[in-house]
């Protein structure tokens, strides 16, 4: 049980431990998962993707992104080898992420492939901010960290294609290391490389 408290107000907030979760039926526990995920998914695309139809390039998506629908397999390589050989302003992926979105998702389908990319993509980062949150919250409370997650962004530039390689590429490892530290044991040796 946490209990916060502004001095005037207390307010208790009860704390699920793994014990008291594996109480529940396996196929409840994953009904619960698939519901949580469901939910985020739907407030990903209704907050940021609803018309991603009509999207387009904007800025910086034109060097970034459009720039790599035209390579083959051969020329995303050698970018990848280059990007990791001179490490351009010390962050590889930076620019490899991007560049993978604009291959892959010209191959699947265009500009509309690459948005539904990009929304798979924040979905993803909610789910780690869902699961994060979960550790130490009930699930309520974590879904709603995770909502929050999307509805009241510290960037908004979401709809932007190379700021979804570039910043939820970098939140992906940041929110991935930070679920291997709440692991624990061995898992937190991977943390540190992952996040960093």
């Amino acid at each position: 049980m946490y209990t916060l408290s502004d001095g005037e107000l207390l307010i208790d907030i009860p704390v699920q431990t793994r014990r008291e979760r594996a109480g529940q039926p396996a196929l409840a526990r994953h009904d619960e998962q698939l519901l949580a995920l469901a939910v985020l998914a739907v407030a990903v695309f209704v907050a940021h993707f609803m018309r991603f139809a009509q999207f387009g390039f904007y800025e910086d998506d034109y060097w970034s992104v459009a720039a790599s629908v035209g390579l083959t397999a051969r020329d995303v390589w050698a970018r990848a080898q280059s990007y990791f050989q001179f490490w351009p302003i010390g962050r590889p992926l930076n620019h490899l992420l991007p560049v993978l979105l604009g291959y892959v998702g010209a191959r699947l389908g265009g500009l509309e492939a690459m948005y539904a990319l990009a929304a798979a993509w924040l979905v993803v980062n909610t789910w780690l901010v869902y699961r994060i949150a979960q550790k130490v919250l009930p699930i309520t409370a974590a879904l709603t960290a995770g909502v929050t997650y999307v509805l009241f962004p510290a960037d908004t530039t979401r709809q932007l294609l190379v700021h979804v390689a570039h910043i939820q590429g970098a939140m992906t490892f940041s929110l991935v290391g930070l679920l291997l530290w709440r692991r624990g044991g061995v898992a937190r040796v991977f943390a540190y490389p992952i996040a960093g």
